[in-house]
């Protein structure tokens, strides 16, 4: 006998339905919000057979929170979620900055080269990133990568993402090494 599945979608209702039981109702058409919590134990090919389900648009996203109660009115969302898209289950991190660059294109590939070390220690790999056009001053950032999901959770892909944000903030700051001695010791 097989084990439970960690989620589900409830096409009749429009909500994923946890392991535990909780039910998460998606919005605005194809926009989820799991809480932090409910990342553990969820099995990355179950999440994305579950988006795959929804599919009224070109991508499905699921956003993150930590509030207590998880409201898509209310509830405050991390700066990292996930978006299953073409047939892939990808994380993204919003990274907002308030450094202009009018070569996009340069600033992309340096995000990628950036973090490129970090996520091939991490079997993780930089997609893309794009300039949000609708955000100025700060500026925001969709940086894409994708994660191998072998042995791994909902709960450590959402940890590559925060590590690769931190990575990002630390660089821009100019605390790089103040994040390296944090993440790495020394």
């Amino acid at each position: 006998m097989s084990a439970p599945k960690s989620v589900v979608f409830n096409r009749k209702d429009h909500r994923l339905i946890l392991a535990s039981g909780t039910e998460r109702t998606g919005y605005d058409g194809d926009v989820f919000m799991l809480h932090v919590d409910d990342l553990k134990g969820m099995r990355p090919p179950e999440l994305k057979a579950a988006l795959s389900r929804v599919m009224d648009g070109d991508e499905v996203r699921v956003n993150i929170t930590q509030d207590d109660r998880v409201d898509e009115d209310y509830s405050l969302v991390e700066a990292i979620d996930f978006t299953y898209a073409d047939g892939q289950l990808l994380v993204t991190l919003n990274f907002a900055t308030d450094h202009y660059d009018y070569d996009e294109q340069g600033v992309a590939d340096s995000l990628g080269s950036i973090l490129h070390p970090y996520l091939r220690r991490n079997r993780a790999a930089f997609v893309r990133a794009e300039l949000d056009p609708y955000h100025q001053a700060p500026f925001i950032w969709h940086v894409v990568i994708s994660c191998s999901t072998r042995n791994r959770d909902m709960a450590d892909m959402f940890c590559i993402g925060e590590g690769a944000l931190a990575l990002l903030q630390a660089y821009e700051s100019g605390e790089l090494s103040g994040w390296l001695r944090k993440s790495f010791g020394g």
